[in-house]
């Protein structure tokens, strides 16, 4: 059931990367909005990654006998389905609509940087840099770079690397903006955890630290922890928690690297983002809700990330976090209506790619509400929350675009 196109109170659950570029856009139309969210500390999804925006698939072979995805047993056990669905799943087909969906996202972006003025550090380019050059070379996007030109940048030990044009921000600065400005189009935000009520088909309302919430529509953007939102509604996202690791450094105002990176073959993201700013990234584990890393996990980020800088320098390593990465199945997000609920939306599991395609997925979300007000938009066929329900009776059939 599609809503009237006109001004509608909206509940969003969840201040995170998506939840705020779907509270912006829908303020920018003339909503109300209220977004609520959890205090989580030093456990966040959206602050903590590596600030690119990519075009690059970004496909994680969970099942690889390489061992490079640390998967817990118990984490299998606590989601079979999940891990049953997960197994049919190719890089080719997340590529199917990955990709389109990622350059539609990324032309919102260059949107969204013209017409706001903001400080999120943010660098036109980024390396791909691989210890061992791939054995096909076709088809990459960017100027190869030799050892020698990588080393003039500031990176040593790479066979070389390509130079894309693609973009790499401040997190933490973006979300802080958007926050901002969510709140200056008049939005309000409450903190606390939410539940939602139903009555039939609808959800009646969202109880938040206490506070009840009515609404005509609401949108679970709630990350990794959409789950748990959803359950009263008796829907299941399938949307579990990949851990990553970030750390921050300082440099003691040097300028240690030039251009933002992703060591290919390590997994390992490093950028600088001022003077005095490095940050590093990586690991993709399906272990639940673990808070922390190990120091010897720590201590291997620190030390691969930093074996590859041409330059002396003394960093000293001054923040630490881990990022729940909300991951489904097949790796694309969950956009549209939520099954058997008339006024309740879901926008979660963007896995690797949530920084990267929030503006399109809010974007998708508001067609949902309303209807596209043209021709249906084969993305919410592809990224339909019902998907996953229907993967026990009959195969995921490919989208068309």
């Amino acid at each position: 059931m599609k809503m009237a196109r006109g001004a509608l109170k909206v509940v969003v659950i969840g201040a995170g990367i998506s939840g705020l570029f779907l509270s912006y856009y829908l303020l920018r139309d003339g909503h109300d909005v209220v977004v609520a969210d959890a205090s989580r500390g030093s456990v966040r999804t959206s602050e903590f990654n590596a600030g690119q925006l990519s075009t690059r698939p970004s496909f994680t072979d969970i099942f690889s006998p390489s061992g490079s995805v640390r998967v817990s047993q118990a984490e299998k056990r606590r989601n079979r389905d999940w891990f049953r669905i997960a197994r049919r799943q190719t890089a080719e087909r997340y590529e199917e609509t990955g990709i389109p969906l990622s350059i539609r996202s990324l032309a919102l972006y260059e949107k969204f940087f013209a017409k706001e003025s903001a400080e999120l550090d943010l660098r036109e380019e980024v390396l791909d840099l691989h210890t061992t050059l791939p054995a096909d070379r076709k088809g990459r996007a960017g100027r190869f770079l030799t050892p020698r030109e990588l080393s003039e940048l500031g990176y040593l030990g790479f066979e070389g690397g390509w130079l894309a044009e693609e973009r790499s921000l401040h997190s933490g600065k973006l979300l802080g903006h958007l926050r901002s400005r969510v709140a200056g189009m008049g939005g309000r935000f409450i903190e606390g955890e939410a539940r939602l009520h139903s009555a039939g088909r609808r959800i009646s309302r969202a109880v938040v630290g206490g506070k009840e919430l009515s609404a005509e529509a609401y949108v679970v953007a709630a990350g990794s922890w959409s789950r748990e939102v959803c359950r009263p509604l008796g829907y299941d996202p399938m949307v579990i928690p990949a851990r990553g690791l970030v750390l921050f450094c300082r440099t003691n105002r040097k300028r240690v690297i030039d251009l933002p990176s992703h060591y290919d073959d390590e997994g390992v993201t490093a950028t600088q983002h001022d003077q005095d700013t490095l940050r590093f990234t990586s690991f993709f584990e399906l272990v639940g809700y673990l808070p922390q890393f190990s120091r010897s996990s720590t201590a291997w980020l620190f030390k691969t990330a930093t074996s590859h800088f041409s330059r002396p320098c003394a960093l000293e390593v001054s923040q630490t976090g881990v990022g729940f990465r909300p991951s489904t199945p097949d790796q694309l997000p969950l956009v549209g209506r939520i099954p058997r609920c008339e006024n309740g939306y879901v926008l979660a599991g963007a896995t690797r790619k949530g920084m990267a395609l929030a503006p399109v997925l809010g974007k998708l979300v508001i067609d949902s509400i309303f209807g596209p007000g043209g021709r249906p938009d084969p993305m919410l066929r592809a990224l339909d929350p019902i998907r996953f329900e229907r993967a026990g009776k009959a195969s995921w059939s490919r989208p068309k675009f």
